[in-house]
């Protein structure tokens, strides 16, 4: 019995085609890994958020202005609720490892 009588031509093509080319095994590894489900929108707007919240809690009002600027960026994005949002997001999506992978991943809330 040859080998292309065994596996389908695609796979036979795909075999040599690999073993023809210099793959690694991290390659061939991320290849064959399942990639992780993304987080729900809502949660990856969240994590955008947050990141924003966190850019904004760290930057100096170095005069009047920018003390402006800053209080202004930080109200329209909510930043004094990112606690309870979280808190909610948590909450929602509870059974959804993404969701909370994504949240356990972008850093801790404001104090």
């Amino acid at each position: 019995m040859s080998p292309s009588s065994l596996l389908p031509r695609s796979a036979l093509a795909a075999l040599l085609l690999l073993a023809a080319s210099p793959v690694s095994a991290q390659e061939l590894l991320d290849l064959t890994t399942p990639k992780a489900a993304p987080p729900p929108p809502e949660v990856a707007a969240f994590v955008k958020r947050l990141a924003e919240c966190n850019h904004w809690a760290g930057e100096e009002a170095t005069d009047a202005e920018r003390g402006t600027q800053i209080a202004q960026a930080r109200f329209r994005l909510r930043c004094n609720t990112v606690e309870q949002d979280e808190s909610r997001l948590r909450a929602r999506f509870a059974k959804f490892p993404a969701a909370l992978e994504a949240l356990d991943n972008a850093g801790s809330s404001e104090e």
